[in-house]
């Protein structure tokens, strides 16, 4: 973990006058216990945070404390990944990632939604950062009924255009559809209220 480290001035001087804070999502931690990721998405998520505030920037950096990471200090964590690992799986650990559907391990992008900052990726889901310490909240928890056992993608990169208080997304179940079996997939785009607390995600269109 990186704290609130000062960065150092090469050159010139930050006005007194300018604040601004910038949060990154992404790759952060390569291997585990008895293990290396050869892939880079499915590298342990890290939150970045430059702050710049009375003349100076400042930098913390903290691993997401989510269940993948946990595993990850104990042996492989049990679920698909886009490269293996080195060394390969077993081929009973390979069979026990089929179970596993998804992992808690977003890794992609960080959303600011009205008063809550999440971390998400391409796994349905979200972890909630506290938007101070960069510490990990906990699974994001929505007002709503949409997500199901079987709502597995979404997109990591929402829209919202400016001055637009709703942000969109989109939900896929796999097999959601069924027993539709020439169409088993089934895509929820959704809209989000960014004023209004709890948030709730409401649907706009199913295909």
């Amino acid at each position: 973990d990186v704290d609130n480290v000062t960065a150092p001035v090469v050159s010139g001087k930050i006005p007194s006058w300018l604040r601004a804070v910038k949060y990154n999502n992404g790759f952060g931690k390569y291997e585990g216990k008895g293990f290396a990721l050869k892939y880079l998405f499915d590298v342990i998520a890290f939150i970045n945070k430059w702050r710049v505030a009375d003349g100076a920037v400042t930098f913390s950096s903290k691993p997401i404390q989510s269940e993948y990471l946990a595993e990850s200090a104990k042996s492989v964590p049990l679920y698909r990944t886009f490269g293996g690992v080195e060394p390969p799986m077993s081929a009973w650990q390979k069979a026990r990632t089929v179970v596993s559907l998804t992992s808690d391990n977003y890794n992609v992008n960080v959303q600011k939604i009205g008063d809550h900052l999440l971390a998400i990726s391409d796994m349905a889901g979200s972890m909630e950062i506290d938007l101070d310490t960069i510490g990990t909240k906990g699974p994001f928890k929505w007002s709503d009924e949409l997500s199901k056992r079987t709502s597995m993608i979404t997109c990591a990169h929402p829209a919202q255009l400016p001055g637009d208080k709703y942000s969109y997304n989109y939900l896929c179940s796999v097999m959601g559809n069924f027993p539709h079996v020439q169409n088993l997939q089934k895509y929820e785009l959704y809209r989000i209220d960014t004023t209004k607390e709890p948030l709730s995600r409401e649907v706009v269109l199913i295909a």
